[in-house]
C-alpha cells in the first residue's frame, strides 16, 4: 500500500488515522535506532599476577667433557663466556660482572697433560706464576693440600694486588691434570683482618668442586 492510498484510505475511514500515525512512529523510531547503533566492542584485560604464579627459574649451565670422562654444574648465578687460550676448556663469569677489575674470567678451566704421575708435583709448581712478580715457588711445600668431597685437591694463591685475589686449585688424574684458575675481583685485601679464605668466590669454586662427578 502506497502513501497515497493511505491518505485516500484515511480521508474514507477516519479510525485508520490513530493506527496509521502509531504505525509511522514505531518505524520512524527503529530506523534511527538501527542508524545510530554502535558496533559491539569486547575489552579483554589480562588477569593480574597472584602470589601462586611460580617465579622463572635460574638457569645453571652444566660442563661435560666426554674425553676426560667429567662433568660438574656451574655456580649459581655463572655463566659460559669464551676462552682466550686453546688449552683452556671452558671460561665462566658471574651473570653480574660490572664491578670486576681483572679482564681474566672469574673462573677458567685448563688441563695439563702428564706422562708420568711421578712428575705431578714438579708439572705443577712449573704451572704456577706469581702474578705480578713473575717468579715460581721454589718449594711444593708452598701448595695447600685440602680434600674436597672427596677428591685431593692442591691450591697455591698465585696474586694479590690491586683489588685482585688470584688462586689455582689442581686436581691430579691418571694422566692429566686439571688447573681451576679462580680471579676474584674486587677483594679489599688492604682491610684489617681480611682473610683470603673466607673469599665469595672461592668458596663457590670450592662447592662446584665438590659436585665434580668423574667417570673415568
Amino acid at each position: 500500500m502506497t502513501l497515497v492510498e493511505v491518505y485516500w484510505g484515511m480521508q474514507s475511514d477516519k479510525t485508520l488515522v490513530p493506527v496509521v500515525l502509531i504505525l509511522m512512529v514505531v518505524a520512524g523510531m527503529l530506523i534511527f535506532e538501527k542508524i545510530n547503533r554502535k558496533p559491539k566492542v569486547e575489552v579483554w584485560t589480562e588477569p593480574p599476577l597472584t602470589e601462586t604464579t611460580p617465579p622463572p627459574e635460574n638457569k645453571n649451565y652444566t660442563y661435560e667433557n666426554e674425553e676426560l670422562g667429567i662433568s660438574y654444574i656451574f655456580p649459581d648465578g655463572f655463566v659460559p663466556v669464551e676462552c682466550e687460550r686453546e688449552d683452556e676448556l671452558t671460561c665462566m663469569n658471574q651473570s653480574d660482572k660490572s664491578n670486576r677489575l681483572s679482564k681474566r674470567p672469574d673462573i677458567v678451566m685448563r688441563k695439563i697433560e702428564m706422562h708420568n704421575q711421578d712428575d705431578y708435583q714438579a708439572i705443577i709448581m712449573a704451572d704456577v706464576t706469581f702474578d705480578p712478580s713473575g717468579l715460581k715457588p721454589e718449594n711444593f711445600s708452598e701448595f695447600t693440600s685440602i680434600t674436597v668431597e672427596s677428591t685431593p685437591v692442591y691450591k697455591i694463591k698465585t696474586g694479590l694486588f690491586e683489588g685482585t685475589l688470584a688462586t689455582n686449585y689442581y686436581v691430579v688424574r691418571n694422566n692429566y691434570i686439571l688447573v681451576f684458575e679462580v680471579t676474584s675481583s674486587p677483594v679489599d685485601w688492604t682491610a684489617p683482618g681480611y682473610d683470603p679464605e673466607q673469599d665469595e668466590l672461592n668458596r663457590k669454586v670450592l662447592m662446584m668442586m665438590g659436585g665434580m662427578e668423574f667417570i673415568n
